[in-house]
């Protein structure tokens, strides 16, 4: 294509195309621009003739940017028209100074009087730099939507809305966009600049398509028309928010350090490398103004020695640039000395920072925590060393060993007598320790000191555990009597400290420490003293209760062997006797036996009646014998225990046979359940088996007046269980915690209703252990009682 083509062309084309020389004389002018302003003469005429007064100086400062940068800039103006009238137009302005063709600068622009779709009489070059924009480009209407008549596609990027959703209010207004709170103070500020024919710089909050807000930064001018009347706003919007939340967090975060250097309990300086205060933070601990350290070094203003370890300091910092701390002394007025701490870090090259704290508290509480952790481990230390004793001598030498060789110190354990300590009248010795070359002579241990002083009884009394020091005899302050002073020379004491030892307001002992030479009881000796004198009290309390308990332990053991030996010999004398009773009671029982059956010839009723009378007689005496006889072969360990085979099912029925009969004399309904997993053959002692069953079932119908007896027996996993239940008169609650004792019975007066020895359920229970088993009961008054008796047991081998 030739150069014909192209000027046809850009003669053709609708945009406003006008062409400046360097000089910004008007050099040429498409016919769409010569329609307008009409035809220029050729290059004798200024730029200036065809624009707005107001927006000349505008253009000319735009362009001698445009000169300087090599590049394109957007530009609004006005132009003169044919008629004399006044045309608004925007566009951009494009270097073309250094295109040999062109030579000047090349204004292309679109016209916006009238026209309500600018958008579609932009250029392609013009759309294309405007979307390119990073912001949005806007011209909207100065209505009370501000009606967007173009927005550039910059929109998409920014607020994620299309340009068509905006324009014309086609899906909302552009006042929409913009936060609520933000709307009133940015159309107050639109409408002061437009009022005052000026550009205006908006800040202010966009609302995004998804709901979230941005700020932005909004520059922009109005277009009037030849009555001055504003035609549209044209402006740029960018986002700003990063910079924004920058600007926040700056601001946060200069209040946060402000507030944190104002919270600062120190002293802050600021020094250059020459150790000059170039800055001071004023505070309370500042003895000086802030103006009189100013400018002047530190070795001006501190002591020589603080001023030379500053300077070294500030010295290494500029050197290796790292943190420098150090500690030092200055007297302050009306504070005596006082200790600091000091830590210089670099700010930059020519500036460092210094803090400077009060440390005194801190040094003293740490002085005062290093005394008190050894105290605490000294005092540890003799716990466990007391603890670890049993001698008396090594008890008092781990509570005050420390101090007989390294101070010369005596001590001196005493006991108040009587030993009850209620109203002593003299003291003890019973222990004591002496350092090498003794100058103090302690009486022997036993010998007795009177304590007759009245006084000095009342002062103990009330400060058991609290030290009592005399410094010095000489000066013994009220506490000693003429005779005691007497007493004390005559042992060589100059100086001595008594520590009364008490226990649950109950003498325990003295502590006497004594010194040949005057010496006063150091605070945290005293601390120490009565810190371990409760567990010294207790200790020496444990060591004589251990003595007396250990006597009386002896005494016990001495008679519980004597009790022990007794049960024996009554155990023994009580199986030999029941054994010689049960001799003539079986002759007679037999007797009287054969006589009721008749064999003896007959009787008449009176006789029978006596006869029968010494038959149930013998029988329960016999009961009663074979009792004792057993528990006396239980008690004295002749119990036996056989393991034979036997039919448990044949003894379970003569069980039923033997006691139905008794229950139904009482009119008793008897039930009997039996297990039907229950093997045919067991190995055991059948005899004691059957004495466990029997003695249960004859005690349920002996107190059970009516209702039923039941009997069930089961075995499960080697374990036999019987158990017999009653609706009888039951068990207090009370009573069922000695239920299985000898000799004991619930109604055990002499006018209880059911006769017995109380033996019968203490022999089921030691069988029942004897066979490594157990049994127990359950029982209601009024409601009868239900005992399980569990017995290990196991099934016999068939040998055949």
């Amino acid at each position: 294509m030739d150069e014909a083509f192209y000027r046809a062309l850009i003669e053709d084309t609708p945009t406003l195309l006008l062409v400046l020389d360097r000089y910004l004389r008007l050099v040429y002018a498409n016919a769409a621009a010569r329609a307008l302003i009409g035809s220029p003469p050729a290059g004798d005429k200024s730029a200036r003739d065809y624009l707005h007064p107001d927006d000349w100086p505008v253009l000319e400062e735009r362009l001698r940017t445009l000169r300087d940068a090599n590049s394109q800039v957007l530009l609004f103006f006005r132009l003169r028209q044919a008629d004399g009238r006044w045309y608004a137009v925007d566009g951009s302005i494009v270097n073309k100074l250094h295109d040999e063709r062109v030579r000047g600068f090349v204004i292309y622009a679109i016209a916006l009087h009238g026209d309500r779709r600018p958008q579609q009489d932009l250029s392609a070059s013009q759309r294309a730099l405007l979307n390119n924009l990073p912001g949005m480009v806007y011209r909207c209407l100065n209505d009370d939507t501000w009606t967007t008549l173009y927005a550039s596609d910059g929109i998409i990027q920014l607020l994620g809305y299309h340009p068509e959703e905006v324009t014309h209010n086609a899906r909302l207004p552009f006042i929409n966009l913009i936060h609520p709170d933000d709307r009133q103070q940015i159309w107050h500020e639109t409408q002061i600049a437009l009022r005052e024919k000026r550009p205006y710089e908006l800040l202010y909050r966009l609302i995004t398509a998804n709901g979230t807000e941005k700020w932005v930064w909004d520059t922009g001018r109005a277009v009037y028309d030849d009555g001055g009347k504003v035609v549209v706003l044209e402006g740029f919007v960018s986002d700003i928010t990063a910079q924004k939340h920058m600007e926040q967090a700056l601001r946060q975060s200069e209040a946060q350090n402000t507030a944190l250097i104002n919270a600062l309990p120190d002293l802050l300086f600021r020094f250059d490398h020459n150790g000059i205060y170039l800055d001071v933070k004023p505070h309370p601990m500042l003895h000086t103004s802030v103006e009189h350290l100013l400018g002047k070094s530190v070795t001006d203003v501190l002591p020589a020695p603080v001023g030379e370890q500053v300077m070294r300091a500030i010295r290494r910092v500029a050197q290796h640039r790292q943190l420098e701390v150090f500690e030092y002394q200055l007297p302050i007025a009306r504070s005596g000395l006082r200790d600091f701490e000091a830590r210089i870090v670099a700010i930059d090259d020519q500036q460092m920072l210094c803090l400077v704290r009060d440390i005194t508290e801190r040094q003293q509480a740490e002085h005062a925590l290093q005394d008190a952790l050894f105290y605490i481990q000294r005092q540890y230390e003799t716990s466990r060393a007391m603890i670890a004793t049993s001698e008396l001598t090594d008890l008092l030498a781990a509570f005050v060993g420390h101090l007989v060789e390294s101070e010369h110190c005596h001590v001196w354990l005493l006991v108040m007598r009587p030993a009850d300590g209620a109203s002593p009248d003299h003291f003890e010795a019973i222990a004591q320790l002496a350092p090498h070359n003794s100058t103090i002579t302690l009486p022997e241990n036993g010998l007795p000191i009177p304590l007759d002083n009245t006084t000095t009884q009342q002062l103990l009394q009330s400060a058991p555990h609290q030290a009592i020091a005399v410094p010095d005899i000489d000066m013994p302050v009220g506490l000693l009597t003429p005779e005691n002073i007497a007493l004390v020379r005559q042992f060589g004491v100059r100086a001595f400290a008594v520590l009364p030892l008490k226990l649950h307001q109950r003498w325990v002992g003295l502590l006497l420490l004594a010194w040949p030479h005057p010496r006063a009881l150091r605070p945290e000796d005293r601390q120490y003293f009565e810190a371990l004198a409760p567990q010294f009290s207790t200790l020496l309390e444990n060591r004589r209760l251990l003595a007396r308990m250990e006597t009386a332990l002896s005494e016990l053991q001495a008679a519980n062997e004597k009790a022990t030996e007794a049960s024996r010999l009554k155990s023994a004398f009580l199986a030999t006797m029941s054994h010689e009773l049960r001799t003539p009671l079986n002759t007679i029982i037999g007797f009287t036996g054969i006589m009721l059956e008749g064999m003896a010839g007959e009787f008449d009723d009176t006789t029978r009646y006596m006869i029968s009378a010494i038959y149930e007689s013998g029988e329960h005496l016999l009961t009663i014998i074979s009792d004792i006889l057993d528990i006396s072969r239980i008690e004295a360990g002749r119990l036996e225990l056989v393991d034979a085979p036997f039919d448990l099912h044949k003894t379970v029925k003569s069980w039923k046979d033997r006691m139905s009969i008794l229950a139904e004399k009482k009119g008793l309904r008897f039930d009997v359940e039996i297990d039907p997993v229950l093997p045919a053959a067991f190995c055991g002692d059948q005899s004691r088996i059957t004495q466990i069953a029997t003695n249960l079932l004859a005690n349920a119908i002996k107190f059970t007046e009516a209702g039923s007896i039941r009997l069930a027996v089961h075995w499960h996993n080697t374990l036999l269980t019987i158990v017999v239940c009653d609706t009888g008169i039951g068990i207090p609650a009370h009573a069922l915690a000695f239920i299985f004792d000898e000799f004991r019975q619930v109604d055990a007066s002499s006018r209880r209703v059911h006769g017995g020895t109380g033996l019968g359920l203490s022999i089921v229970r030691r069988l029942c252990e004897a066979m490594g088993g157990s049994i127990n009961v359950q029982s209601k008054v009024g409601e009868g009682s239900c005992f399980t008796a569990t017995l290990p047991l196991k099934p016999c081998v068939d040998e055949k």
